[in-house]
């Protein structure tokens, strides 16, 4: 009689994922560690693996962190291929792309900036000049 997926505390299913994942890196990523994969290797069906992690997201967080690892892992020694291990950190391990610094677009925003602040120190000057000369009319 096999153990019901839901009596595993987080720490016994994350260390048998470990596992899997060691067990994917071992067998040279000949396939892809995905979540559905490790459920059926457990002989769980896929629903039910999903239904647990939405139970447990402090383990489906780590696990999707450990899955991020092999899959760069594989990406880097060429057994995955690099745009579609691109897309699955992004799509299944929540990574994003690092913005791009333009230095262009960065000067030009500096500059901008400078522009705004002169403006407004203007600005605030013409009103203090405004507001000591209509004081000096009043008194």
């Amino acid at each position: 009689l096999m153990k019901k997926l839901d009596s595993y505390t987080e720490d016994e299913l994350l260390e048998l994922y470990e596992s899997f994942l060691d067990d994917v890196e071992k067998d040279g990523y000949e396939y892809i560690p995905t979540r559905s994969k490790f459920a059926k290797s457990l002989g769980y069906r896929p629903s039910e693996m999903y239904r647990w992690l939405n139970l447990h997201p402090h383990a489906s967080a780590k696990m999707k962190a450990m899955t991020a690892d092999v899959i760069a892992s594989g990406a880097m020694l060429k057994h995955y291929v690099p745009n579609a291990s691109a897309l699955a950190l992004k799509n299944w391990c929540g990574w994003e792309d690092s913005p791009k610094t333009n230095k262009e677009k960065d000067s030009k925003t500096a500059k901008a900036e400078r522009d705004a602040e002169k403006l407004l120190d203007e600005y605030i000057g013409e009103k203090r000049e405004k507001r000591k000369r209509e004081h000096a009319q009043l008194s």
